[in-house]
């Protein structure tokens, strides 16, 4: 048996719950559910995953991803930056307040020198996190072209 998700975020909080893709046709990402409750399971992840963190992060990933590049603040604060979206959006769920973006770098506001080791704690944080994993997945599923096993059903 099987189900299917049209959203990379979803399919990538399903498979941190230890579902197994299948395949894509278009946006449509396929994972198997062998029983009725896998099945139930996966009706379940998916609904918790739209008032998750993980869904939050996904939204600070993509609204990075928008912002204008070789844009900066005027704010004279001091601030960081990042070189991935991914720990961005880590940065962004923790409170920093983004600045702007020059090509790949993303920069944050950071009021003082306790929040400056505190951007950085957080900043080698991610890299430990399911945070990590789950954009990892994201990553991956980006790459995933459409492919459907040949016994598909």
């Amino acid at each position: 048996m099987h189900k299917f998700v049209p959203d990379i975020g979803i399919a990538a909080y399903l498979m941190m719950n230890g579902y197994r893709v299948l395949g894509r046709r278009g946006k449509n990402i396929y994972f198997a559910a062998e029983d009725d409750a896998a099945q139930k399971e996966f009706d379940r992840l998916h609904i918790e995953y739209l008032s998750s963190p993980y869904h939050q992060f996904d939204h600070y990933l993509m609204a990075l991803k928008k912002l204008p590049d070789n844009y900066l603040s005027d704010s004279q604060v001091v601030s960081k930056c990042v070189p991935d979206i991914g720990i961005g959006a880590y940065e962004m769920m923790h409170g920093f307040k983004v600045l702007g973006r020059k090509g790949r770098n993303v920069y944050f506001a950071v009021e003082d020198e306790a929040g400056g080791r505190e951007f950085d704690r957080m900043h080698n944080e991610f890299l430990s996190s399911p945070y990590h994993q789950f954009d990892h997945f994201i990553m991956a599923l980006k790459k995933l072209g459409d492919y459907m096993p040949d016994n598909f059903a």
